[in-house]
């Protein structure tokens, strides 16, 4: 039996999905998107949250089988459908640097960005004090990464770069705007 496309439940706006598809395109996989979107609930519909109880996205589908969490699916892609192990490495201290910044983007920049931007999204109130700190600090951890390094976690593309690349687009984009009121 072979291998049908991949289903990638996806939103534009939504970082993690970019950089789930983004990989799924740098892989060269076969893939259809399933726009899905989050601000009007349809990943609240019972067959969505059927696949995924955490209603979140992105989500794949690859040959019946659901995966969810951006950080998780590109491990999963990597490992599975990659020609080597260089977006991320077998080597256990090399894989841990990217795990790192996987962590990183995951736990600390995705989260400060959120609070940084959802005032502003949701009830257009400028960011606060505190969170635009919190968001100048993040990017100052990030900035340090790469002063002593070409990409997130060393000299060659990882998946920690496809996580955190469209993080920081879209924190470039919001920070414009947030800036600029």
């Amino acid at each position: 039996m072979g291998s049908k496309a991949i289903d990638i439940y996806y939103y534009s706006p939504s970082p993690p999905s970019r950089a789930v598809l983004m990989l799924m395109k740098a892989l060269g996989l076969e893939h259809n998107i399933k726009i899905t979107n989050v601000v009007i609930g349809e990943s609240k519909k019972p067959e969505f949250i059927k696949m995924n109880p955490l209603h979140t996205i992105p989500l794949i589908t690859d040959n019946d089988w659901h995966l969810y969490d951006s950080h998780v699916i590109m491990q999963y892609l990597v490992d599975k459908y990659a020609k080597d192990d260089s977006l991320y490495p077998k080597d256990l201290k090399k894989r841990a640097i990217v795990n790192l910044r996987l962590f990183f983007d995951a736990c600390y920049l995705f989260p400060k960005f959120g609070a940084y931007h959802a005032p502003t999204l949701y009830s257009g109130i400028a960011p606060s004090e505190e969170n635009a700190k919190a968001m100048d600090e993040v990017l100052m951890h990030l900035d340090h990464f790469l002063e002593e390094n070409k990409y997130t976690a060393g000299s060659h593309l990882t998946i920690a770069d496809f996580a955190i690349i469209p993080t920081i687009a879209t924190i470039d984009v919001s920070l414009r705007i947030c800036r600029s009121n």
